[in-house]
């Protein structure tokens, strides 16, 4: 794949999280890095899986399997052995770039698990495509 294709997967790659409400993750000022010298911008290719990386780690917070995790470490570790629920506190990114509330009850969603790995095989494939990494994307910097 040349960089056009790349920048085309990148165009919807961000109008489908703009989409789905995940602004900030779609926008391309938050993957810039400061150095020393300069600020660095990456590539289409880059961005594009720098992405779909920061959609894995959101849809992570949301899964049933982490929000399972949490509520029995917290079990675990207090009196509250029936506690079903939790409070999740966002940060001012949440709030204002994605519009969510301040707090709002943490519960995981059973599809995100499937979805995730979906999305980790999507990267592998788009990488593999490249000819740039593996199927597990083991090989992107």
């Amino acid at each position: 794949m040349d960089e056009e294709d790349w920048l085309e997967i990148l165009r919807h790659i961000q109008a489908e999280l703009r989409e789905i409400g995940l602004h900030s993750i779609a926008e391309l000022s938050g993957y810039e890095e400061e150095t020393h010298e300069a600020r660095r911008s990456f590539g289409a290719r880059k961005l594009s899986i720098l992405m779909l990386e920061a959609l894995d780690r959101h849809m992570a917070i949301h899964s049933s399997d982490t929000v399972d995790l949490a509520l029995n470490m917290i079990r675990e570790n207090s009196d509250s052995k029936g506690l079903d629920g939790a409070i999740l506190i966002n940060d001012r990114d949440d709030i204002d770039v994605e519009g969510r509330d301040h707090e709002e009850m943490l519960r995981g969603d059973p599809r995100i698990p499937s979805a995730m790995k979906d999305l980790r095989n999507l990267i592998g494939q788009l990488l593999e495509a490249d000819g740039s990494g593996t199927a597990d994307g083991e090989d992107f910097e």
